[in-house]
């Protein structure tokens, strides 16, 4: 019986190593295809390759990027999914109008961010989105929010009144302010759109931390919407955030214009 056990041991383990194997090439396998495609898409959005260029063939790729085959198809599969890229058989594969693209793709965002033309773009667009669509789902929260979320949208309000004004923290905190009022908002629609945007909210929100004392000056827009979410004002929380997004307006562009001014020294 005992040796029975001991072959039964020595199997299960022979088995759970193969395992432990098989999984550790997989995640190996899966991070090669996430760098190839991180690679193409960096270059294609920094348009390295044009809308409408072709890609070098899967065998250049591979050896210009030390992969192998798989690799580059499985990355290609990926950037398709995103709108950049469009396979054929006779076309190859060709880099899409920037009109395909995802651009609610939290990688797509990233990559477009490593360029200052896009940057300012997005950001511009992104408050044009906001002034749409948050008014609207601050009323929804005042509607709908819980006390739990009337809570963290306070204690968002008391951080961003605490920490240092030019700060990751304070960055932070107003982030959780927005998240929590998408939260509230009981849209999953809405919720999902957030995390589309979060990254490029935090460069939106990042840039108009360098308009001056801009941080502080719109503490009290922050704890004026808590206050009328918290006492289901739905219309007067619609109009705080109307006035808060034209002020976030207004911040950027003053931040574009100090960092425009030439330096005296």
């Amino acid at each position: 019986m005992v040796g029975r056990q001991d072959t039964m041991d020595g199997a299960e383990s022979q088995h759970t190593s193969a395992t432990d194997a098989a999984a550790r090439e997989t995640t190996t396998r899966e991070g090669r295809v996430h760098e190839v495609a991180d690679t193409l898409g960096r270059r294609i959005a920094g348009g390295v390759y044009q809308p409408g260029q072709s890609l070098p063939t899967e065998p250049e790729l591979a050896r210009a990027l030390g992969v192998g085959r798989n690799a580059v198809r499985e990355a290609v599969k990926m950037l398709a999914g995103k709108g950049l890229l469009r396979t054929g058989r006779r076309a190859g594969t060709i880099v899409q109008p920037h009109a395909e693209w995802s651009l609610l793709d939290t990688s797509v965002i990233g990559w477009l961010l490593e360029n200052p033309s896009d940057r300012a773009r997005l950001v511009d667009e992104l408050v044009e989105m906001r002034a749409i669509v948050e008014p609207e789902a601050v009323a929804l929260a005042a509607e709908r929010a819980k006390m739990s979320q009337v809570i963290r949208l306070w204690e968002a309000v008391e951080a961003m009144e605490t920490l240092p004004e030019i700060s990751a923290a304070a960055l932070d905190a107003d982030i959780r302010f927005h998240r929590v009022i998408f939260e509230a908002a009981d849209s999953r629609l809405l919720l999902g759109m957030f995390h589309a945007i979060e990254l490029l909210l935090r460069v939106n929100f990042a840039t108009g931390m360098l308009a001056g004392s801009a941080f502080a000056e719109n503490l009290a827009h922050h704890r004026a919407i808590a206050h009328a979410v918290q006492h289901r004002d739905g219309a007067e929380a619609r109009h705080l955030m109307h006035e808060l997004v034209a002020r976030n307006r207004e911040d950027v562009k003053r931040a574009r214009r100090l960092d425009e001014t030439p330096d005296d020294g």
